[in-house]
């Protein structure tokens, strides 16, 4: 039950403790953020984690164990961060869920005393020890952290938040390299607490990372008879392939893919993987045999990664800035293996929960058939068009408690005037031709400048094509253009 719990927010959990587990929502953050914008009422993704929460455990479990909330959760950009918060919850007995940036978790963390830190570094090393299995790595940090321990008690010092100075360098120095590490993620989560864009941290910052597997890898293999050079060559044979990966045993029905791994072997032995992601979790065995969507994200991560076979070197194959390297004429694909990477479960509960038209399958499809990624803007009080808004990509970046939105207005009316296409900087360019209207007079951040052309006086300019372009005139009578109607 608590599994299949888990399952419906990431498929990415690890056993931390005997009832304690961390979640990793990396793979599946665009997915919850699409849901929280198709709910009427504003929700933050902390509030709706709480409310899947309470709907997975249902008034029978409750009874059971005899608590309002049977289950005590907390919510941060990285994991040690979620233990530090959900120990600081443990410790004034509280249960139900906490964010990291609402009122109650960032006043836990600011107040969390030693107790907490000490309980939780304790933890780490019995993990630590149980996942590597070194135990005389494990004897030294127990032994750095209790001398560790001995100095702060003597600087008679409370909360974790007084101790200011050091950082994670001099730490290290002092009390060994696995403290360092610690202080460094603890620093991280208390003086970002004022932070509304800290980023989302997924479990590859050097964290121990164990994933929990409760389901038997789903594996189909392909070996060809012939040497295959490009797309349309391996296509149908794929499609078959995702055919054959949906009639194996081991499915659910509530499954829903959020990776595969495709393994493509070339013929020099080379083996290149080639991750098949999916923005929302696809109902793939909802498109057998057609599997449209599945192809679609195959051939867009085919043609940007390709193989490398002449004089092939494998450490460019894993440098992140080699975006495209070419298959040579006497090379090719003899086969590969197919492997369902991660999947997530979406409970019959959860359909009560969005609204039945918010799960329907055919919505998600068209999202994961796109080529590039769909970013949500959020406004910003700011008067410059260039900083009046951001992309909406962090947890953290949730709306905020008893946030007024009237504060907004002086920032949104100019908006309606302003076009839909702004460039990623002015440009600067000759006196604008055709009709110009003025739109708005706006000041640069002239304490950020060295710039002496404070002012901006926004034109509309009519082309007489019709074209609609944005120019702003600084106060030298230099023109710049800023933005494209559409």
């Amino acid at each position: 039950k608590i599994f299949k719990v888990l399952m419906t927010f990431s498929p990415r959990i690890m056993k931390w403790s005997e009832d304690t587990w961390l979640v990793d929502l990396f793979p599946t953050l665009t997915y919850w953020r699409t849901q929280l914008s198709r709910l009427d009422n504003q929700k933050s993704l902390s509030t709706l984690f709480r409310d899947i929460l309470d709907a997975a455990f249902d008034d029978s479990i409750c009874a059971s164990i005899g608590s309002e909330k049977p289950y005590k959760a907390s919510l941060s950009s990285t994991a040690w961060g979620s233990i530090l918060l959900l120990n600081s919850f443990e410790e004034r007995k509280y249960s139900g869920f906490v964010s990291q940036w609402s009122n109650i978790g960032k006043t836990l963390l600011h107040d969390m005393s030693w107790k907490v830190y000490w309980r939780s570094a304790d933890d780490y090393g019995a993990h630590l020890e149980h996942v590597e299995g070194k135990k005389s790595k494990t004897v030294k940090f127990k032994r750095d952290l209790k001398y560790f321990n001995s100095i702060v008690s003597k600087l008679n010092i409370t909360v974790v938040r007084d101790l200011k100075k050091p950082d994670s360098t001099a730490v290290g120095r002092r009390f060994g390299d696995i403290c360092s590490k610690l202080w460094c993620w603890t620093r991280d989560v208390l003086w970002s607490l004022d932070s509304s864009g800290h980023r989302v941290k997924s479990y590859d910052d050097g964290f121990p990372w164990r994933p929990y597997l409760v389901h038997s890898p789903l594996v189909v293999s392909r070996h060809l008879d012939f040497t295959a050079k490009n797309w349309d060559e391996i296509k149908e044979y794929l499609r078959e392939d995702l055919s054959r990966l949906c009639d194996l045993d081991g499915w659910n029905s509530e499954d829903r893919v959020v990776c595969l791994e495709w393994s493509v072997t070339t013929n020099n032995a080379f083996v290149c993987p080639i991750l098949i992601s999916f923005r929302m979790p696809h109902h793939m065995r909802g498109e057998n045999p057609h599997h449209k969507t599945t192809l679609c994200q195959a051939h867009y991560n085919f043609e940007k990664i390709d193989f490398y076979i002449s004089d092939f070197n494998p450490d460019r194959i894993e440098d992140s800035s080699v975006e495209h390297v070419r298959v040579e004429d006497e090379c090719g694909i003899t086969g590969w293996d197919l492997v369902v990477k991660d999947r997530i479960m979406i409970p019959e509960f959860m359909k009560s929960l969005f609204g039945f038209s918010y799960m329907q399958e055919d919505l998600a499809g068209l999202i994961n058939r796109l080529k590039a990624d769909i970013f949500t803007y959020n406004l910003e009080k700011d008067w410059l068009p260039e900083s009046s808004f951001y992309i909406k990509k962090e947890i953290s970046q949730e709306k905020k408690e008893n946030e007024n939105e009237d504060n907004f207005t002086p920032y949104v009316l100019p908006c309606f005037e302003r076009p839909l296409f702004l460039l990623k900087s002015p440009q600067q360019t000759s006196s604008p031709e055709g009709r110009l209207i003025f739109s708005e007079r706006s000041m640069d951040k002239w304490w950020k400048s060295k710039k002496n052309n404070f002012r901006r006086d926004y034109y509309l300019n009519i082309e007489k094509s019709g074209q609609k372009h944005w120019f702003f005139k600084d106060m030298t009578g230099r023109w710049y253009k800023h933005g494209i109607y559409s």
